[in-house]
């Protein structure tokens, strides 16, 4: 037999539990990196996505990023918010993505960092990304070969639309000449009628 101070300290566990259970918000946020290594100056892309309830979920504040998501860590171009619906039984879900196009310039091991995202104005609710390791490698050279002069600049072979500019100013220039000399002309022989 259970004593009663026992079963009301299992009651009110159970009860915090269950309550802070059902009090958190039907969120889940995800993160990943099209590739987890890379060269120096290669660029992959850092994508977050989001996905909640709208009902309870009415605002998400995003961090704002803006050139850099951590120390030697570059942020190249920054696409747009990509919303989506998905209707599930009597609810629906929304999922919003948005993706980093990043790159780095430094040989290491960088940790992006985890991002906080602000819930309906609240700064006590939130949700944080988890953070991902990148790992940039530098150019492999070798070393025992000999050393090469630069490579001279490539010229591309001409095509017609190369002369198309040119084409036109000459046919400008051509249709020019042509209505001076029909005007001096035409002024010769009006001043000829004249006299």
């Amino acid at each position: 037999m259970i004593p009663h101070s026992t079963k009301y300290f299992l009651f009110l566990f159970s009860l915090i539990i269950f309550s802070s259970a059902s009090a958190q918000l039907p969120i889940t946020i995800e993160v990943k990196l099209d590739t987890g290594a890379i060269r120096i100056g290669e660029q992959t892309t850092y994508h977050i996505k989001i996905r909640y309830e709208k009902k309870r979920i009415y605002h998400i504040a995003w961090p704002v990023l803006k050139d850099s998501l951590c120390k030697g860590i570059e942020i190249i171009k920054t696409k747009n918010f990509v919303d989506t619906t998905i209707s599930n039984y009597n609810k629906e879900d929304y999922i919003t993505t948005k993706d980093y196009v990043i790159t780095s310039f430094d040989e290491g091991n960088y940790l992006i960092p985890s991002f906080k995202f602000i819930l309906n104005n609240d700064s006590n609710q939130f949700i944080e990304t988890n953070p991902l390791p990148l790992r940039v490698r530098t150019v492999d050279v070798d070393t025992t070969a000999d050393i090469k002069d630069i490579k001279p600049p490539y010229h591309e072979p001409l095509n017609f639309e190369d002369f198309v500019t040119y084409i036109w100013i000459a046919v400008g220039i051509a249709v020019a000449a042509i209505i001076f000399y029909f005007f001096r002309r035409y002024m010769k022989h009006k001043r000829e009628m004249d006299e």
